[in-house]
């Protein structure tokens, strides 16, 4: 039996009382038994490159890297490049109760054009927990704090601006009664480029439905990113070997894209969206891998059902204001705040059937996935677009620094993401 006959058969196997057992046989004569090993080897090749951050030396050697690869096995590749506008701070002045201290970064929308802030600040401590960021009134508020404050935990509140300090300042002005300040950001508008790489492994008829498979590709800008994401590129290049075998078994298309400029807000993801909204009416599900090396997990986004999902497939709630635009300066010295912006990242989309899948298929390998929520990466793009998304991770380890090498990858994950992944793609042809 084909590995993709008998991955498709599954539904059939368990109805029809056949052991479980026995399905997981089937299941694992089909796939590569050298699949995370293969992962593993891109991982290290794209790791030796170094960073791979938009402009950064490396960004375009991996890229040919990810290119050669898709070719090799037989698949066309288009290359899409996208432009896009970013910020870059040359400068931050920031003083408070007439003492100057250097912000770790800041949070606030350089696209709005305000580079003046004064007023009084409002402390949030490391050791703020839920409850107390709820009491607070943070909405508008001029927030300093320190790590390990969650940016986005704050975001959500929609303050003005948020200020990062170092845990020694941040001592220091918790111990003033004074918190008046004023703040400057010198800096300048940037337009920059990347692209998204997208290798199809096409249907023989042109009514079948399509499924997305992507792992963005590049990394945080200091970081050689062996897990984020070269996990994730190592994965989708091994499924899309795996699935070329079997290309006729299929029952549709399959995409699987490497977006660019991920790390500085899902920019490839978003750019992709824009110019793919006709296409994308017949996608039946987007499967997107990020950070699948870690020892704990993996994680699949399960929760949530469908909320907040527009009228029209491929119409993007993300404001006009931030269409073409970097989340986060290319230097990591500020990140966004837009109320749009939280808007569309709380939107889910994840019906019964692709819940059902999931638990399917997780019972079947008998491997243990937690159920998450929204985890905000490139699979929201499509989610706020009415499109049925997931993504698979992991935690535990290293990420955006140098210590993301692939001496912390575990294989293990590796092939556990690419059989879920697999399995569920396949079958999600089945269900519709």
């Amino acid at each position: 039996m084909k590995p993709i006959i008998a991955l498709l058969t599954i539904a059939y196997i368990t109805c029809c009382g056949i052991s479980e057992s026995a399905a997981q046989i089937a299941i694992g004569d089909g796939f590569p038994v050298d699949f995370a090993e293969r992962a593993f080897q891109h991982i290290v090749r794209l790791a030796e490159i170094g960073p791979r951050s938009p402009d950064a030396t490396g960004e375009k050697q991996a890229f040919q890297y990810i290119c050669q690869q898709f070719e090799s096995i037989g698949l066309d590749v288009e290359v899409e490049k996208f432009d896009y506008e970013t910020f870059r701070i040359d400068k931050i002045d920031f003083t408070v109760c007439g003492q100057t201290i250097e912000p770790e970064t800041i949070g606030f929308n350089p696209y709005f054009g305000r580079r003046h802030f004064g007023g009084s600040a409002l402390l949030v401590g490391p050791d703020a927990t839920g409850d107390q960021l709820n009491e607070m009134k943070l909405r508008d508020a001029i927030v300093v704090t320190t790590s390990p404050v969650e940016y986005f935990s704050l975001l959500f509140f929609n303050p003005r601006l948020i200020v990062y300090v170092s845990n020694s300042d941040f001592a220091t002005l918790a111990a003033k009664d004074c918190l008046s300040f004023s703040l400057f950001v010198d800096g300048a508008f940037e337009t920059s480029s990347s692209a998204n790489i997208v290798a199809e492994l096409a249907s023989e008829s042109p009514h079948d439905k399509e499924v997305i498979v992507s792992a963005h590709w590049d990394s945080y800008r200091n970081s050689p990113g062996a897990d984020d994401n070269a996990s994730g590129v190592g994965v989708l290049l091994e499924l899309a070997r795996f699935f070329t075998s079997y290309e006729n078994d299929i029952g549709g298309s399959i995409k699987f894209i490497s977006f660019g400029a991920e790390e500085l807000g899902v920019v490839g993801s978003r750019a992709y969206l824009d110019g793919h909204r006709s296409d994308l009416a017949d996608c039946i599900l987007v499967f997107n891998i990020d950070q699948v090396g870690g020892p704990n997990g993996p994680a699949i986004e399960m929760l949530g059902g469908v909320e907040g999902i527009p009228d029209r497939i491929g119409f993007t709630q993300f404001p006009i204001r931030i269409r073409n635009r970097a989340l986060e300066g290319p230097e990591g010295r500020w990140r966004i705040i837009d109320t749009g912006l939280i808007d569309a990242f709380m939107v889910t989309n994840r019906p019964p059937w692709l819940v059902d899948l999931i638990e399917t298929s997780s019972k079947q390998f008998g491997f243990e996935i937690r159920p998450a929520g929204n985890l905000g990466a490139d699979q929201q793009v499509f989610t706020q677009a009415g499109i049925v998304a997931t993504s698979i991770g992991t935690s535990g380890n290293h990420h955006h620094g140098p210590q993301d090498v692939p001496a912390q990858i575990n294989k293990d994950k590796l092939e556990i993401a690419g059989k879920m992944v697999a399995n569920v793609v396949l079958l999600s042809f089945q269900q519709q």
